[in-house]
């Protein structure tokens, strides 16, 4: 069935990977065997894209571009109680945690960002910065230990961890900045 379906929509089926824009490869060079890739099928009007796009253009860029700034994007909790983001000022923040994990951070496109924490709308903004520096996001609830995130740190090249210094030292992270 996965064989016909491949050779019946070859012009719209994606079997091989595009370039990557990524300088850590390490994601890309760990991914298994070609025969168990899915097969996507772009066949539709709607999920026709470029062969390399930034999902964050499409999911939050593009809203404002188009003037749908002024529109709710997010809404969750603070300690202040009820609260929420517009497109843009979600787009804001963003920008800036992005340019913080770059400029700051030294991160570069492809490494892996550990983000720990709960539903919020920093951290979707957050999620969304690391996808926008081009990140790779390894998203975990807050409820796991730092014990047990320890080992999936620890099975490729040193990513970095966000969740406040306790958090690296119980997880046996370097403290020393990048």
């Amino acid at each position: 069935m996965k064989q016909a379906l491949s050779s019946s929509l070859d012009s719209s089926t994606v079997s091989s990977l595009a370039p990557s824009s990524h300088v850590d490869t390490f994601t890309r060079d760990h991914l298994p065997p070609k025969d168990q890739w899915p097969v996507f099928v772009f066949d539709r009007p709607e999920v026709q894209y470029p062969e390399q796009l930034n999902c964050v253009q499409a999911l939050l860029d593009d809203h404002v571009a188009q003037g749908h700034g002024n529109r709710m994007a997010v809404r969750g909790q603070d300690t202040a109680g009820p609260m929420g983001w517009t497109y843009a000022q979600l787009q804001s923040k963003v920008n800036q945690i992005a340019h913080v994990l770059v400029h700051d951070m030294g991160l570069k496109s492809g490494e892996r960002l550990l983000l720990r924490g709960g539903n919020s709308p920093m951290m979707a903004a957050c999620f969304l910065a690391a996808l926008k520096a081009g990140l790779v996001v390894v998203p975990t609830m807050p409820l796991l230990r730092a014990s047990e995130l320890a080992p999936r740190l620890r099975n490729g090249p040193a990513g970095t961890a966000s969740d406040g210094p306790s958090f690296r030292i119980e997880a046996g992270i370097p403290s020393e900045p990048r």
